[in-house]
């Protein structure tokens, strides 16, 4: 009977589907999804099918702009909005979250990337944990995104992927986020062309193929925009990217249709996003510390969720908006200096700070507060 009523259904949304073609906010319309029992079998909710983390672009620990990429394709590659790598060729662009987005595409941030004078390309990947890319290992799985391009010209973008050699191990070097050059990666998809996109134009970009088995140590795409960006006002953006297994669907091909994104709440998204890269904005920090003179002392910060393995470094935007105080005794002192000292763990990293002034006493307990500024903990990622 279910099944019946189901199939009712179907035929109602179907003969109800919008026609395809470009809508006039420049978004290129994908075609309607072939509805089916098993269509909704492998794409309907069941939590956690795409394995990419901050799909959204929501989250943006580091800041949200000015996130400067690399220099040339030698130098490292540079994290961006949380799990999110951009790189350049030829010369540095800089990625930043945007809200240029079209309500067609169903997010309100992009991850937009301008060029600068020489830039010949930029890339834009992200690298998926072993126990969350384990799903897409040996699977008939695709990739989707929203690409958009103001290059003056129809461009259009590649895919590669990659797979570590070992758990979670991708011995990189200085180019280990670009699966093109990593010497550390086993290659698996090569370079692959999607569909041409008319500059100006979010494009709806799918690919469907079959990871390597070795994918479940870890997998990593790159979306190669595939163009010159060769000035500030020319742009690669990137949205909704989803990854997930999809089988029954074709093999080495652009997809005809695919399931809608799955994308998942920012508290979701925010909680994942700190196993990898714990931060903090304002407030009080969650921890404890003791002075060992008027201006020296060691606080123990306390990560909300544990991250992948135990952070190495800190970076501070502007030290100056972090204060110590002891509650009721000494006023707010704005701290001078601050750096990772003494034990670390998933859960917990001690630092030391230091005191714009001798206000304090040796012994004495101690809490930090802070004004927004970037403050995180890196060494978590991959």
């Amino acid at each position: 009977m279910f099944r019946k009523i189901l199939a009712g259904v179907l035929i109602a949304i179907s003969l109800a589907a919008a026609p395809v073609g470009a809508a006039a906010d420049g978004v290129s319309n994908p075609p309607p999804s072939p509805l089916s029992l098993s269509f909704l079998s492998q794409h309907m909710p069941g939590g956690f099918l795409n394995v990419f983390r901050n799909t959204k672009m929501e989250v943006a620990q580091r800041g949200a702009s000015g996130l400067a990429t690399t220099t040339t394709i030698a130098s490292a590659p540079s994290y961006t909005l949380d799990g999110w790598i951009g790189y350049s060729f030829g010369a540095a662009a800089t990625c930043k979250q945007s809200t240029t987005v079209p309500s067609g595409v169903g997010v309100k941030y992009a991850l937009e990337c301008d060029g600068v004078a020489s830039n010949t390309d930029i890339k834009i990947g992200q690298r998926v944990e072993s126990f969350m890319a384990s799903p897409v290992a040996g699977v008939v799985s695709t990739l989707q995104f929203w690409y958009y391009q103001n290059t003056g010209s129809t461009v259009t973008p590649k895919i590669v992927e990659c797979v570590a050699t070992a758990a979670d191990t991708w011995n990189g070097g200085t180019n280990k986020f670009d699966c093109a050059n990593n010497s550390g990666a086993t290659a698996d998809l090569g370079a692959t062309s999607l569909t041409a996109c008319a500059t100006a134009t979010w494009c709806l970009e799918t690919y469907t193929w079959t990871p390597n088995a070795n994918a479940a140590n870890g997998v990593e795409v790159d979306i190669d925009c595939n163009a010159a960006f060769a000035s500030s006002s020319v742009k690669c953006m990137v949205a909704a990217p989803d990854f997930r297994p999809t089988p029954g669907m074709t093999n080495n091909a652009i997809a005809a249709a695919v399931p809608p994104p799955e994308l998942r709440p920012i508290g979701v998204e925010l909680a994942q996003s700190q196993r990898y890269l714990p931060a903090f904005t304002s407030g009080r920090l969650p921890g404890l510390g003791e002075f060992g003179d008027s201006s020296h002392g060691y606080f123990t910060v306390f990560f909300s969720i544990p991250t992948r393995v135990p952070v190495t470094g800190v970076i501070v935007g502007t030290v100056a908006n972090i204060w110590a105080t002891e509650d009721s005794i000494v006023a707010p002192v704005a701290l001078s200096a601050l750096s990772i000292n003494g034990s670390v763990s998933v859960s917990a990293a001690r630092i030391y700070v230091a005191t714009a002034t001798a206000s304090f006493t040796a012994g004495y307990l101690f809490q930090l507060d802070m004004t927004p500024t970037s403050f995180y903990f890196t060494g978590a990622e991959l």
